[in-house]
């Protein structure tokens, strides 16, 4: 298609375009819209900007956030199952049922090694059912022998952990850790720690839990680095069931200070029931908020979020406070100060604006009219790719799926007692010994010349589609069940009648087989079975014939 023909074929399809673009009228009104609407979407734009890099950081926030507590729960399940090999190795059992100080020195060393060997396991000891310390090893062992009786008293009655159900034999429970020298006050230099607990059994006898004290400052160093990113004057706050550890952007040490009461944290962060958004506190910060474990009962303070599938029988619990919160808070006054423009950023803006508008009103004209151009190829191009799915590229007949798509509306208005239309299954008789005695490109002459006599001895409200192979199926519109049978023989005898050009010193005459289905009702498939039924007894019966099913006979 050359350029003017185009051209002139837009015209002729929009006429009223080419009026709206003519002499100088037009100019100055695209000029001055374009600059109107260049203005306003300037406008818009820096009136978003703020906000639209806040809700950023805010998705970035949860994201990273979800990533924090997803690397908690695998270093929690490693944990778990390295308590789960240790609690039955046969130095623990034999300890546990002879405590000689032979025994106690080797389970001894073998707690020493398990600490030794993972830097981040700072204390391992094993209390009896009442909590009392049997025996511990790790960096803090002296420090905290005082604190064993009243730590440790009961975890089956709640008394240390209100917040875990009692632990069955099968059962790890992870749980952060308050830290060991706070008073109830704000500690400055604490380090975050969680546990692990399991009960030790020997024969189904429960001799008291092994306890696991695992130190998360690098998790919480992790989390910093990666929520705070490059903002300035930046403070991460993690709640737990523990109380609430916070560092600031510019320091790795973390600071503890109590959870506050459910009303406090209800007010903060709602009831869980949805994300908090991003809002300007009082003292100049702006708060992003992740509440990590969705929707849970409003009258539960604590809830278990995560239960992880654990070895055969056994299961892994964390504790996590009902609201979670993993809390973001960037000094506003520096936000705002990263993305801002200047007054001189602001004209530079107004004057790109303008100087743009006046570009585009000369180019849009030209934009347009090959815009056009293009969805007018685009849909001839569509329309070819149409008629090349919907034909068969061997025979011009209509593909299978066509004529299923093309039949079935028509099919469906049939009704038992219309008595119009027909299916017919044409196949040609041997041949396979065509193709082998010829060859398949004289085969697939065959074929075109069976597909055009077809077409040719057919209506045009009659579909004639390639089935498959050598085999064709037909339907007739209006076509009278008495003058069904008539009209496939005259289609068999003129099929037949046919000389073929296969290279031999004459042609050849191929037989084809019908099978003929008038339907009484029904679905469209249900009569292609039962014109197939009838080709199969018409070749049976020696082929070059036509064989009609009857109801009586389906």
């Amino acid at each position: 298609m050359t350029e003017s023909s185009w051209r002139s074929n837009i015209a002729e399809q929009t006429p009223r375009y080419a009026n709206n673009f003519k002499g100088r009228r037009g100019s100055v009104v695209l000029v001055l819209i374009l600059v109107v609407s260049f203005l306003l979407v300037l406008t818009i734009g820096w009136k978003h900007r703020i906000d639209s890099t806040i809700y950023r950081i805010n998705d970035r926030h949860q994201l990273m956030s979800n990533v924090s507590f997803n690397a908690f729960k695998r270093e929690a399940l490693e944990v778990g199952l390295h308590a789960s090999e240790l609690r039955n190795s046969f130095i623990i059992k034999r300890f546990l049922l002879d405590r000689t100080s032979g025994h106690k020195r080797d389970v001894n060393s073998l707690l020493e090694n398990v600490v030794a060997a993972h830097s981040t396991y700072k204390y391992l000891h094993i209390v009896d059912n009442k909590g009392i310390e049997i025996l511990g090893v790790g960096s803090e062992s002296d420090s905290v022998m005082s604190e064993v009786y009243s730590h440790y008293q009961n975890y089956n009655h709640r008394l240390y952990h209100p917040s875990s159900v009692e632990l069955q034999n099968n059962q790890f429970w992870i749980t952060p850790a308050r830290p060991r020298d706070h008073d109830g006050g704000v500690i400055l230099d604490a380090n975050p720690e969680y546990q692990l607990i399991t009960p030790l059994l020997v024969s189904e006898q429960r001799f008291g839990y092994l306890v696991y004290h695992v130190d998360a400052t690098s998790l919480f160093n992790k989390a910093r680095v990666a929520l705070l990113g490059d903002l300035e004057k930046s403070e991460l706050e993690i709640y737990n069931n523990s109380g609430v550890w916070s560092a600031r952007s510019d320091s790795t040490k973390w600071r503890w200070k109590p959870l506050p009461n459910d009303s406090e944290l209800r007010q903060s962060f709602g009831s869980g029931d949805e994300q908090p958004l991003p809002v300007k506190t009082l003292n100049g910060q702006m708060q992003f908020v992740d509440l990590y474990g969705g929707s849970v009962s409003p009258k539960s303070d604590i809830s278990i979020f995560d239960q992880l599938s654990f070895r055969e029988g056994q299961e892994l619990k964390m504790s996590i406070n009902k609201v979670t919160p993993m809390v973001l808070k960037a000094d506003y006054a520096s936000l705002l100060s990263s993305i801002q423009l200047s007054k001189s950023d602001r004209l530079s803006d107004l004057i790109q604006t303008f100087v743009a508008a006046i570009i585009c009103a000369g180019f849009v004209n030209w934009l347009w009219l090959r815009v056009l151009a293009w969805l007018a190829n685009r849909a001839e191009r569509r329309q070819e790719l149409l008629d090349a799915a919907n034909r068969d590229f061997l025979t011009n007949v209509m593909t299978r799926k066509a004529f299923t798509d093309d039949v079935v509306p028509h099919f469906s208005e049939l009704s038992p007692l219309s008595g119009v239309g027909t299916i017919l299954m044409v196949d040609i008789d041997d041949f396979k010994g065509v193709n082998d005695k010829y060859g398949h490109l004289k085969g697939d002459a065959v074929l075109k010349r069976i597909a055009s006599s077809l077409l040719s001895q057919l209506r045009d409200n009659d579909r004639v589609a390639r089935w498959g192979g050598d085999e064709f199926v037909i339907f007739l519109t209006s076509a009278r069940a008495d003058q069904v049978h008539s009209v496939a023989e005259r289609i068999r005898v003129g099929l037949f009648a046919i000389q073929h050009d296969v290279g031999a010193s004459s042609g050849i005459r191929v037989p084809v087989s019908i099978g003929v289905k008038v339907p009484n009702g029904g679905a469209l498939i249900d009569s292609i079975e039962e014109a197939d039924k009838a080709l199969l007894k018409a070749k049976q019966n020696g082929g070059n014939q036509v064989v009609m099913v009857s109801d009586e006979d389906a």
